[in-house]
């Protein structure tokens, strides 16, 4: 297996994450408490995988497959990929706070940790926006300025999701409350994960 490959694992690792994600929704509404814990565990792992192989697959391939033929369908594509490309953003703090909130401690001082995580979101922010001036400026060739970018960039996307974090932890109060959004969001993006790789790939195989 190469590179080229990790298209298809990742549809599957998305294909795998739904499967779980229902067996999970099935457990819980039987009362089967430890079965549905199993199953979403097996969930967040599914897409952990998928997230690692994901980033692999953009780091080493620099070519991008765009979809253009056929043309009558591309609108229909185009908002399939920004509707899942949107949510998949905001699923990740989405799926840590559900995940917190099986814990007391975290559900007793939310309001705290949503302040103090708040606020290293906007350290983050003022740090990334530093370091891309000031290694920006100083620059001598364009290597170092793709580090100090990327690194940039890190800090931004990590100040996001802390800041999702943030807001999420004022706005729920239980993880079975916040769970009602994350679920369907989390199918949502898994499915159309699945979706998206058999119109660009099998269904309509771009050239």
């Amino acid at each position: 297996m190469t590179v080229h490959n990790l298209p298809a694992v990742n549809a599957t690792l998305n294909g795998l994450s739904a499967v779980f994600l229902t067996a999970g929704f099935i457990a819980i509404k039987r009362g089967n408490k430890f079965a549905h814990r199993n199953c979403m565990i097996s969930a967040v792992v599914t897409s952990a995988i998928f997230l690692g192989c994901y980033l692999t697959y953009h780091a080493t391939v620099k070519t991008v497959t765009h979809f253009v033929e056929p043309a009558w369908f591309k609108p229909i594509y185009l908002t399939i990929l920004l509707t899942h490309t949107v949510l998949a953003a905001i699923i990740v703090p989405l799926i840590i706070i559900t995940i917190a909130f099986r814990f007391e401690k975290v559900v007793s001082s939310r309001n705290k940790l949503a302040s103090i995580i708040g606020f290293l979101a906007a350290a983050f922010v003022l740090i990334g926006l530093a370091l891309a001036f000031f290694l920006g400026i100083s620059r001598t060739n364009l290597s170092h300025w793709n580090i100090a970018d990327e690194i940039s960039g890190a800090l931004f996307a990590l100040s996001l999701i802390m800041g999702i974090v943030s807001v999420l932890l004022f706005l729920f109060e239980s993880h079975k409350k916040i769970a009602h959004w994350t679920w369907p969001l989390w199918v949502y993006v898994s499915v159309t994960g699945v979706v998206i790789y058999l119109l660009l790939y099998q269904i309509f195989p771009q050239k």
